[in-house]
């Protein structure tokens, strides 16, 4: 850190004003860069909630739309498994 020799006492006054000032934007920035990125982080996560939710659902009814129509097509025969015959 740097001291300046400023004779000038009001001169002296306005530049520890600025620098105050300046401190004090740059606190509120950061401050608020963070509260705007855990915002961000919230409504994401809703976000996903939502999804998953919506896919967990999904899942379960395609699953027994499945299962249904399994039994409701037992007159198809069963399919052999292939076996190799490789030497």
């Amino acid at each position: 850190m740097s001291f300046f020799k400023i004779t000038d006492p009001e001169k002296r006054d306005s530049m520890v004003h600025e620098y105050l000032m300046l401190r004090n934007k740059i606190r509120q920035d950061s401050l608020s860069e963070k509260l705007g990125d855990i915002d961000q982080h919230r409504e994401l996560t809703k976000l996903a909630k939502r999804v998953k939710r919506s896919n967990v659902k999904c899942d379960t009814s395609t699953a027994s739309s499945i299962s249904s129509y399994n039994t409701k097509c037992h007159y198809f025969p069963s399919i052999p498994k292939h076996t190799s015959r490789r030497g």
